[in-house]
């Protein structure tokens, strides 16, 4: 056997294991480690989630564009005119063509969204640009049997429903799409937060639910009818309706459900009444508040 040398304190003595030598972490160490990692964390996370949503909000832009290009395109087919609405029948199954899909009934039975037969897919070939991916979880419109839709951009029905290109007084400021939800209007589902295909300003009635949606942040997409798509900020203005009675400005931020404005809003609280801002068939019935529609008109009214 090895002596063992007492003289030197920084030799290994022999009779003792090696690995009563090696270092271990203390708990105060491990307690310090793992706090620096909570604290990192807690730090960089927000940071990836934001950066994960930026990169969605930059999908749907392109999404929105690549819409609003394909209904120019469309428009230049069909003398000026946006894409609107058709109604067919085919071996007995009528078809509601929308821009963004077709649905087919049958006296007994509704069948499936097809985006193929869209009035614009034409010109994009790609089903997938009318789905926004932050819209992810947002039920479908009542009268859908389907839980989600695959589309989450809807039309300013104003722009769609009755205006020819060539009327646009200010294209790069007319909304076409636009990231769209809406209160549901099926009693069971009161207050829920629904898909939407229209877009419209506040004045019009039991249509005033159609509303922009700020997912971005709380910001939307809008697609615009010269074909350029950008985000804005929403404005939360109160409004009155039958079937929503807490639509208060604080209950529209927590949904991210307003309108763009171009000019403060003028109303602190909108009626449930028509306000007629339709300046091509009543040039002389503007009044002050078709100011806070002007992004949503063909043509504008003026300060």
């Amino acid at each position: 056997m090895t002596p063992r040398n007492d003289g030197d304190l920084s030799a290994p003595d022999p009779l003792i294991p090696p690995r009563a030598f090696s270092k271990a972490f203390t708990l105060v160490e491990l307690l310090v480690v793992f706090t620096i990692v909570a604290i990192l964390a807690a730090i960089l996370l927000p940071v990836f989630v934001q950066a994960k949503e930026s990169a969605k909000r930059a999908v749907c832009i392109s999404n929105l564009k690549q819409c609003s290009m394909a209904a120019l395109l469309y428009c230049e087919d069909y003398d000026s005119r946006f894409p609107q609405f058709d109604l067919y029948t085919q071996n007995g199954v009528t078809y509601y063509v929308y821009w963004y899909g077709a649905q087919g009934y049958t006296p007994s039975s509704m069948l499936e969204l097809d985006l193929k037969k869209g009035l614009i897919q034409p010109y994009m070939k790609n089903t997938e640009i009318v789905d926004c991916p932050s819209a992810y979880e947002l039920p479908a419109m009542y009268f859908f049997p389907a839980s989600t839709l695959p589309f989450a951009y809807a039309t300013t029905t104003s722009v769609t429903l009755h205006y020819n290109l060539s009327r646009a007084e200010m294209p790069a400021e007319t909304i076409l799409f636009g990231d769209a939800a809406s209160f549901s209007f099926n009693p069971s589902r009161t207050g829920w937060i629904v898909q939407r295909s229209g877009i419209q300003h506040i004045s019009a009635s039991y249509y005033q639910l159609n509303m922009l949606h700020g997912r971005h942040f709380g910001s939307a997409s809008i697609g615009w009818v010269d074909g350029h798509a950008s985000t804005r900020k929403l404005a939360y203005v109160p409004f009155n309706h039958g079937n929503v009675v807490q639509a208060t400005s604080a209950y529209l931020a927590y949904h991210t459900l307003g309108y763009l404005y171009k000019y403060p809003p003028l109303t602190a609280t909108y009626p449930n009444t028509w306000l007629n801002c339709d300046g091509a068939s009543n040039p002389n019935t503007f009044t002050a508040s078709c100011l806070d529609f002007y992004y949503y008109l063909f043509v504008k009214p003026t300060r």
